[in-house]
């Protein structure tokens, strides 16, 4: 499973638009949008903040699948009051 599937899937869960996403990380929606469709590769530094923003580490951000992420933010989600 590659990251931009990843980012993707995990925009959609939540409802996001890309220029939500792209606010929340301090970039052009353009350039959110060449991210997740694999035109360019994130740097470290939004990786580290897409995992924050999404409230996973960086390993379980790079490592998992994308239906463990998924589980494991609905989860967290239910956990602390969210949808």
């Amino acid at each position: 499973m590659n990251l931009t599937e990843k980012m993707l899937r995990l925009r959609h869960l939540h409802g996001y638009k890309q220029a939500h996403l792209a606010d929340q990380l301090g970039i052009a929606q353009s350039t959110y949008s060449d991210l997740e469709s694999g035109k360019t590769q994130p740097s470290l530094a939004i990786i580290e903040k897409l995992a924050d923003f999404y409230g996973l580490c960086v390993g379980e951000f790079l490592s998992r699948s994308v239906n463990e992420l998924v589980i494991q933010v609905v989860d967290k989600q239910k956990f602390v009051g969210g949808k």
